[in-house]
């Protein structure tokens, strides 16, 4: 179970081999690095990220949020021209200042985040909703089983 963010890719899209260089080089300005479907943070953690290739979006897959966490999506989205959207929560995209591509036609309002803190405010809402479902689910006993549907075969 996880807390998803998604990067969008704009409608111009950056050619590939552009994306690559500006994703290493912003990755390695924070000291972090992208092996496979992970992303390692400076600090020893990583978190999962799921795209089609530099500048086509992707998704992260978080179990926590923080400035660490913040600051890789951040840095990423501004290297690759992405919008950021979360899962649930509230419906904007946000944008960094570096941003200047053509969002998707289907996009919520975009909302311009000036950094790394801002990102993290602006998801914390969002992710606290995750959390508490997430703790809900965790935590809550299974139905009795007079409440559970009849098992059936199916033939």
């Amino acid at each position: 179970m996880s807390f998803d963010v998604f990067l969008v890719a704009p409608e111009e899209e950056m050619p590939a081999e552009e994306a690559a260089r500006a994703l290493a080089l912003a990755l390695h300005a924070i000291g972090a690095a992208l092996h496979g479907d992970e992303l390692h943070l400076h600090d020893g953690r990583w978190i999962e990220f799921y795209g089609s290739g530099p500048g086509s979006g992707g998704m992260f897959a978080l179990r926590g949020l923080d400035r660490s966490v913040a600051e890789a999506i951040y840095a990423v989205a501004e290297a690759t021209s992405c919008f950021i959207v979360a899962a649930g929560g509230s419906k904007v995209a946000f944008r960094t200042p570096g941003n200047t591509k053509s969002p998707p036609e289907e996009l919520f309002p975009q909302e311009v985040v000036e950094g790394p803190d801002e990102l993290l405010a602006g998801l914390s809402d969002g992710h606290a909703d995750w959390t508490a479902y997430r703790d809900q689910v965790v935590q809550s006993p299974p139905p009795a089983a007079e409440a559970r549907l009849p098992f059936q075969t199916l033939r």
